[in-house]
């Protein structure tokens, strides 16, 4: 039985046997198979950038607008999932000031907030 694997400090790592589905051929390349190919018309569909702007507005309209707000960024994770980061000025620098995992209709309202969204500063 020959394994393949990393040792660090004497102890082997992702250890497989030859023949098995996870080792790798005689050249050294591992095994690899094709993902499915799922058809166009049942891939989901990337939201368009007017929801992510919708979401975005519906966050600061709940959070209030910080007097150094820089900017804040919606990103698509999955399905309805998105990621809102609030982006802050603080001397020459940018940080994120607050970061929510939300759910949200295609229209841009905000099902559910982690964490809850909550007024932090004055409305816009």
């Amino acid at each position: 039985m020959i394994s393949h694997g990393l040792q660090i400090a004497g102890v082997g790592f992702c250890q497989h046997r030859v023949g098995s589905p996870y080792s790798t051929t005689k050249d050294g390349m591992s095994k690899t198979r094709p993902l499915p190919r799922v058809p166009e018309e049942e891939a989901p569909k990337k939201p368009s950038t007017a929801t992510t702007d919708r979401i975005g507005e519906n966050v600061l309209r709940v959070l209030g607008q910080p007097t150094n707000l820089l900017r804040i960024q919606v990103r698509s994770l999955w399905g309805d999932f998105f990621r809102a980061n609030i982006f802050t000025s603080k001397a020459d620098t940018a940080e994120v000031s607050h970061s929510y995992f939300l759910q949200a209709t295609p229209e841009g309202e905000i099902l559910k907030s982690t964490p809850q969204l909550t007024r932090k500063y004055s409305s816009i």
